[in-house]
């Protein structure tokens, strides 16, 4: 099985209602400012572009290490916009693994000119997948049971 990365900026989130548009060339599209990058939702930035995607996938690893949407605590998505302006970022349990904890950070920095490329975030995450596992197949191999978990912020896979 393999994993795929797809358009963030073509995905549409009818949950928490408030949405932004813009354009992705030819089509205006709809967003949130829970996954959305900074500079789409405050307007400095017409068109998605790598920079956004790899915003909303930081926003994601957000959701893997919390289990909830990003900016949680925050019921109206104009205060979201406000937390750009102030540069205060979403709470990581303090248990997230060291390898999601370094992606989302590099990911969603609300600076698009300090966010990781996708070219440091792919190998960074494979490295640390594979550490993991093979972490995971000692632990197994010790272990009683033959469950193989992993632990990403609390969760067990």
């Amino acid at each position: 099985d393999e994993a795929k990365l797809t358009d963030f900026g073509l995905s549409e989130v009818k949950l928490h209602t408030s949405s932004v548009s813009a354009s992705t060339g030819k089509q205006a599209q709809s967003g949130t400012a829970r996954w959305g990058a900074p500079e789409l939702v405050k307007g400095e930035v017409k068109v998605y572009n790598q920079a956004c995607d790899v915003y909303s996938l930081g926003m994601t690893f957000v959701e893997l290490a919390t289990k909830d949407v990003p900016h949680a605590d925050v019921q109206i998505e104009f205060q979201i916009m406000g937390r750009f302006y102030s540069n205060i970022y979403p709470t990581l349990p303090e248990d997230t693994h060291a390898v999601l904890r370094d992606v989302t950070y590099g990911a969603w920095q609300y600076d698009p000119s300090r966010r990781a490329t996708l070219e440091a975030i792919i190998p960074h995450l494979t490295q640390g997948l594979a550490e993991a596992e093979s972490q995971t197949s000692k632990d197994a191999s010790s272990a009683p049971s033959s469950h193989k978990t992993i632990t990403i912020g609390g969760a067990h896979s």
